[in-house]
């Protein structure tokens, strides 16, 4: 979830998008509460939120039930960082059994994403315009 110019291309490749996605929700958790008075953090997060969601516009999905994500914020921000890399995703591939956790598949899920993804972007939208002039 990179911005042109900074890396040349327009977003993070589609093996490392859910993982930039769960580590930008990490993030969000703090970004859309009080804890967040700069109202130019939020403009990226809402940012890179906006140029993920069109990856998964059309996403379907076959699963029963999707992954129950950490609560935590530090623990959903490692799990992002683990997703974000190929050796990341393999480890935690190899992994998952031993410490009971959700298949890989099941983490990547398009439609999980991209229901993260508007949850997280209406939580930043909202501080955002609380953050707007006489937004309070």
């Amino acid at each position: 979830m990179s911005r042109p110019g900074r890396s040349g291309r327009s977003g993070a490749d589609a093996e490392e998008r859910p993982g930039h996605l769960l580590t930008v929700r990490a993030v969000a958790a703090y970004a859309a509460s009080e804890m967040c008075e700069e109202p130019s953090t939020l403009d990226e997060l809402i940012r890179a939120v906006e140029e993920t969601l069109p990856h998964y516009a059309d996403a379907t999905c076959d699963h029963t039930e999707h992954a129950e994500l950490p609560c935590w914020a530090p623990d959903l921000a490692e799990l992002g960082i683990t997703l974000s890399s190929a050796g990341g995703r393999a480890r935690y591939a190899r992994d998952h059994q031993a410490y009971r956790t959700a298949p890989l598949e099941n983490l990547l899920c398009p439609v999980a994403l991209a229901a993260l993804a508007a949850e997280s972007l209406t939580a930043l939208r909202a501080r955002r315009a609380e953050l707007a002039p006489g937004g309070r």
